[in-house]
């Protein structure tokens, strides 16, 4: 029965509050060949942590707010996507890395 109760009120609770398709791809111009860590944050909370190849593409259900998109991976790139806003479906977000300069 717990369990039922539980559901009954993520359900509840997610009634109100829709949320929108992000699809993206992670691409770079400086022969960044590894895979990619991105990770997906709404204010300091850390929503996902994914795993995207270079030009591979990644799609999130996210609700209406402001995201920060990080990308790194083993080859020291990086790449960032800060203040952007999801308040409808997004078909086309690129993260671009970029070799870090050491």
């Amino acid at each position: 029965m717990k369990p039922f109760i539980f559901l009954l009120f993520i359900m509840a609770s997610s009634y109100g509050s829709s949320t929108f398709e992000v699809k993206g791809k992670v691409s770079s111009k400086d022969n960044c060949n590894k895979p990619t860590q991105l990770f997906v944050s709404l204010g300091k909370n850390l929503l996902y942590q994914l795993e995207v190849p270079v030009n591979g593409t990644f799609s999130l259900q996210l609700i209406k707010g402001d995201y920060t998109f990080r990308a790194s991976n083993k080859e020291a790139c990086e790449g960032l996507r800060s203040n952007f806003k999801v308040n409808k479906n997004i078909k086309n977000l690129i993260v671009e890395i970029k070799r870090e300069k050491v």
